[in-house]
């Protein structure tokens, strides 16, 4: 923890020190709208944060056997943005009699073990005064995402990526959008993007969150993180017995969702105006984090499944079965009934998300992507 600790520190001062310094980054120009913004969301990131590292001080006084809690069997669901990922994840989550999942207000609000003793004691006093405080702060969480809700459906008690946890060691992908001249947030989506000490601390700082999960919640870890792509082989050697999920789509459509997803976070911090630094980072993003997970499933092959999204979106049930046999998982036939019924009641609506303009991802990545795509999907292959 002491090393992450510090790591964090250096970081944080590093973001908001290039932060103030006009013309420090053509993608991050020093306008009103950005001052403003990080004005506003700066202080209560940091009081956020440094309240994260009391926790965990106490965490360490006070339920320091959670060190003991041993994660037997995770399963991870990664891959790229915008591939399938979330609905795959939420879906599996339903059936909580087999799984343990962080929710968007234990990842943010609650990572460590005292934050979230507290947070379930004022809520059962609230509930008894008649949940007035719960109702006010999940409708300012509806009211802060705004139309990112068409995107990715946000609540405080929705299923949740756990890479958030990471937020208070500066080793959460999210932070690019405020800072996107980091080369150390950059550096998250890159294999061998950082050193190997230092990833190795950051591997143990998040082995340590998922075990003050368990700590609450001995069910079975079923995790997902689509900023994840380029950390399936150091997870893989850091649980032996991991199952993993790689969500694919074709990297056109996926990098333009992405850079469209992303925009109105751009825009709130006054970030890369003319859209250049992103896309050209992103699409390096994919290149790489594609051909990582080729590589993983050439080594890790025999406890990982690829899903594609177009087949995810053809046939879902299908899709989840064929998961579950693969990869042996528990699954609810409950589950799937459930799940055919909503996917023939969706069948005929589109997302109202719009994407951005069409881009074009380059050879190598369509190559990987390709590759993976043929070694689930042979007859498909062979049709194409």
């Amino acid at each position: 923890m002491k090393a992450n600790a510090q790591r964090s520190l250096r970081a944080h001062a590093d973001w908001l020190a290039r932060a103030i310094r006009p013309g420090q980054h053509p993608g991050a120009p020093l306008s009103a709208r950005r001052v403003a913004a990080l004005a506003v969301g700066v202080p209560p990131y940091l009081l956020l944060q440094a309240t994260h590292w009391l926790g965990f001080a106490l965490d360490e006084l006070l339920f320091a056997e959670y060190r003991d809690v041993d994660i037997e069997q995770p399963v991870f669901i990664l891959g790229l943005p915008r591939s399938g990922t979330t609905f795959l994840h939420r879906t599996l989550a339903r059936d909580q009699s087999q799984w343990s999942t962080f929710s968007l207000w234990q990842a943010v609000l609650a990572p460590s073990i005292s934050q979230r003793r507290l947070i379930d004691a004022l809520s059962r006093a609230d509930q008894r005064l008649g949940g007035l405080a719960s109702r006010a702060l999940s409708y300012l969480t509806r009211s802060l995402a705004g139309s990112l809700d068409d995107i990715h459906e946000i609540g405080l008690d929705a299923a949740e990526e756990d890479y958030l946890t990471l937020l208070p060691a500066a080793g959460c992908f999210l932070a690019v959008l405020a800072f996107p001249y980091s080369e150390s947030v950059w550096g998250l989506t890159r294999p061998g993007g950082m050193p190997d000490a230092e990833r190795e601390e950051l591997l143990t700082f998040y082995r340590r969150m998922l075990q003050k999960h368990l700590y609450q919640d001995p069910r079975r870890l079923l995790s997902k993180n689509a900023a994840f792509g380029a950390w399936a082989q150091p997870l893989a050697k850091l649980f032996p017995d991991a199952r993993f999920v790689l969500c694919i789509r074709d990297p056109d459509a996926g990098l333009s969702s992405q850079l469209s997803a992303i925009r109105e976070g751009q825009a709130l911090f006054g970030v890369d105006p003319d859209e250049r630094l992103i896309q050209q980072r992103f699409a390096r993003m994919y290149r790489e984090q594609y051909q990582h997970l080729l590589e993983h499933m050439q080594r890790y092959g025999t406890r990982s499944s690829v899903v594609d999204m177009d087949a995810l979106r053809l046939d879902g049930p299908a899709e989840i079965a064929r998961l579950a046999r693969e990869l042996a998982l528990p699954l609810d036939a409950e589950l799937l009934i459930q799940l055919e019924a909503q996917c023939a009641a969706t069948s005929a609506t589109s997302s109202p998300h719009q994407h951005a303009k069409k881009l074009r991802a380059d050879a190598e990545t369509h190559r990987a992507y390709q590759a993976l795509k043929a070694a689930t999907y042979p007859s498909q292959n062979k049709a194409s």
